[in-house]
């Protein structure tokens, strides 16, 4: 399977790291 990079860009930070946190858990390569 290909990989591939998510960035996610919020104003809100508890809701930024509470979804950065749910997409590692899935071995996605995220940042924020």
């Amino acid at each position: 399977m290909d990989s591939f990079k998510v960035l996610f860009v919020d104003d809100e930070t508890d809701f930024l790291e509470t979804l950065i946190k749910r997409m590692k858990k899935r071995k996605l390569d995220v940042s924020g």
